[in-house]
């Protein structure tokens, strides 16, 4: 699309503009704050409701300002323009900036309420979504920054963004191209195995990581084991024929000090002595029973008075609990007897005329009907009067036939708590009786066992201290014989234990030198695996230079002035991925001029236009900076700073118009 007509008005620091380039490029001077700048913007709020630096109208200073740089009232910025779109039709889009004022109620002046934009679509009033919509269906909000803006796509959009636009230029790229243009890449796609790269980057990684960690332990663990080896001065022929030779020695002399052990009667008389146990154990148990028989009648007395003793107390619990419950029964009595009394006495205190002097009718207490007045109504109040006397008389009758039950009741409970009270006291009475004769049964159980004689073992046991009396006398005449034999074989046991020693260290060493050889085998076949892993990781490494430049050429070749570096070496040898233009070989954010970054936008804006089929105005401030741009068919708005020019001075196509 290119401008055909533009129309601005009050807009930042242009008051009034007309313009007709008829898709034509312009060439627009002016000193610094003359205005060059709120042409661009207003385009771009045209098309994006924002200015070339990506502001809102509220943050960029729509309206026009005084000397004093105060914003001027009543001022309407609006920003009219014919394009002429790629299929042959054209657009005439507007906005009109307005002011929205208000009046309070109670506040008969308007206040300022803000500001609103009204949309025009061919001269048809729209709203702003459909107005955003149909500028969407043209070309996207984004889009019009890279085809307006030379430092958009370059400057403003993230790297990975740029990426992604480029790859898009570039086409599909498959594993296959880059490996058919470098055969020396055979063998990359049977080494992922359908996996991604960066699967197998990860699995290659932590496969080298784990055999390095084992290849730097295993030479470490390998010397620990040749410390622990131990060199042997004699032969395990030797040390097993003199174990051999010991372990005889030590059966002899086994042997010699059973023999001494069993010498001397010692177990005979041993044997005796158990005997003698035996013979105490017998006639102690024989003497108990003898006890228990000659106690048992008292035992079975005692037992039968106790059980006696446990009735006698049941039925004084009993008869205790029955008193209580007559008792509570006869004070209940006695309580509604005692009430009905003084209902009674209540009743007949009540008079006939019970009318007070209150406002309004009284309620008789005895029949519940209103009491009416004696003065007015004389032949109903007798008649009341006669019912609350007939219905007294006969409360008071019911309440005495009450009465008579009640005491009735009382006297009849009374009567029983008698009769329990006795019954109480009687099962008391045996159950004292029965304690008595208890204590006695015991007593004469207790005399009767103070009267048993106690068991005496002193016979038995001084048999058995003869008897053991012997046996030490035996065994402190060997002892001395057998400490020595003791001792002897002591000393033959740890000969022949340095011995096993000796054949244990032999097995020791065996089994440490057969882990040293698997262990060297080990330490041989994780260098082959390090060494076969680290390939794969270097013809990964290769396959993404060759990508690298593969992709970096194809990309180029887009391009007549920019060239990008996609790709950076690592200190590792890797690559990362970038995306940074460069012109002549320096990068645009290392120190590449003003002249040089507005050529590779123009560059980059020719190329991506092409691309998308798609084009806009390109609106291109600072252009005093350069001599010569590229190439290109497109419409292009350059903003040259002018110090003779006050007022701006529009080219086109050799043709020049002042502004005011």
């Amino acid at each position: 699309m290119r401008i055909q007509k533009l129309i601005i008005q009050s807009f930042k620091g242009i008051e009034s503009l007309a313009v007709e380039p008829e898709g034509q490029s312009l060439n627009v001077y002016g000193q610094n704050a003359s205005g060059k700048t709120s042409i661009v913007d207003a385009v771009s709020w045209l098309l994006i409701d924002k200015d070339t630096q990506d502001k809102s109208p509220l943050n960029f200073g729509i309206k026009p300002v005084d000397a004093a740089g105060e914003v001027v009232p009543g001022m309407e910025p609006t920003v009219e323009a014919v394009f002429s779109l790629q299929d042959g039709g054209q657009l005439r889009l507007k906005k009109v900036y307005q002011e929205k004022w208000v009046t309070k109620r109670g506040n008969g002046q308007s206040q300022l309420d803000g500001h609103k934009t009204d949309y025009y679509w061919n001269e048809e009033p729209v709203k702003q979504s459909d107005y955003n919509e149909r500028i969407e269906e043209i070309m996207s909000a984004q889009m019009f920054k890279v085809l307006t803006l030379p430092n958009y796509f370059a400057e403003t959009m993230h790297w990975k963004d740029r990426r992604q636009v480029l790859s898009l230029l570039c086409g599909d790229i498959t594993d296959q191209d880059i490996i058919a243009d470098n055969p020396a890449l055979d063998g990359y796609t049977e080494l992922l195995d359908g996996r991604t790269q960066e699967a197998m980057i990860k699995i290659l990684r932590d496969r080298k990581k784990k055999l390095n960690d084992e290849i730097d332990n295993i030479p470490s663990r390998i010397d620990e084991n040749n410390q622990k080896i131990v060199s042997m001065e004699i032969m395990p022929e030797e040390a097993q024929a003199s174990i051999e030779e010991l372990t005889g020695k030590i059966e002899a002399k086994s042997e010699e000090l059973s023999r001494v052990n069993a010498g001397g009667g010692v177990s005979e008389l041993q044997v005796k002595i158990q005997q003698i146990e035996a013979e105490k154990a017998k006639a102690r148990n024989d003497h108990r029973n003898k006890v228990d028989e000659s106690l048992k009648v008292a035992r079975v007395k005692v037992a039968g008075i106790e059980s006696k003793v446990d009735e006698s107390e049941k039925e004084f619990r009993e008869a205790s609990r029955a008193y209580i419950q007559t008792k509570s029964e006869v004070e209940d009595a006695e309580e509604k007897a005692t009430q009905i009394v003084s209902d009674i006495e209540s009743k007949q205190q009540i008079q006939p005329d019970p009318k007070k002097e209150s406002a309004g009718p009284e309620v008789c207490p005895i029949c519940d009907q209103e009491v009416p007045e004696k003065e007015d109504h004389v032949g109903q109040y007798d008649k009341y009067v006669s019912d609350f006397n007939e219905k007294k008389a006969t409360r008071l009758k019911e309440l005495k036939a009450h009465f008579d039950e009640a005491q009735k009741m009382v006297t009849n409970l009374t009567a029983d708590l008698k009769q329990r009270a006795a019954g109480g006291e009687k099962a008391r009475a045996k159950n004292v009786q029965r304690k008595a004769a208890l204590e006695k049964a015991k007593a004469e159980l207790q005399s009767q066992k103070d009267g048993v004689p106690e068991f005496s073992t002193e016979v038995f046991d001084s048999k058995q201290a003869a008897l053991q009396k012997k046996i030490d006398e035996i065994r402190l005449s060997k002892k001395q014989e057998v400490d020595r034999i003791n001792s002897e074989i002591a000393d033959l046991q740890s000969k022949a234990e340095d011995f096993r020693k000796i054949l244990r260290q032999y097995e020791f060493n065996g089994q440490l030198r057969a882990r040293n050889k698997e262990l060297q085998d080990m330490l041989k076949k994780y260098a082959q695996e390090l060494d076969e892993t680290e390939k794969a990781l270097y013809l990964i490494e290769e396959f993404n230079k060759a990508k690298a430049h593969y992709i970096t050429d194809k990309v180029n070749d887009l391009f007549d002035i920019v060239e990008w570096r996609l790709f950076k070496d690592q200190v590792n040898d890797g690559i990362t991925e970038t995306c940074e233009p460069m012109v002549g070989g320096v990068p645009y954010s290392e120190g590449l001029n003003t002249a040089a970054r507005i050529k590779a936008g123009v560059d980059i804006i020719k190329t991506l236009s092409s691309f998308y089929g798609k084009s806009a105005p390109i609106l291109l401030d600072g252009r005093e900076s350069v001599t010569e741009l590229p190439e290109t068919d497109l419409q292009i708005i350059s903003l040259f700073v002018s110090p003779k020019d006050k007022v701006l001075r529009i080219e086109q196509e050799e043709k020049e118009m002042a502004v005011a």
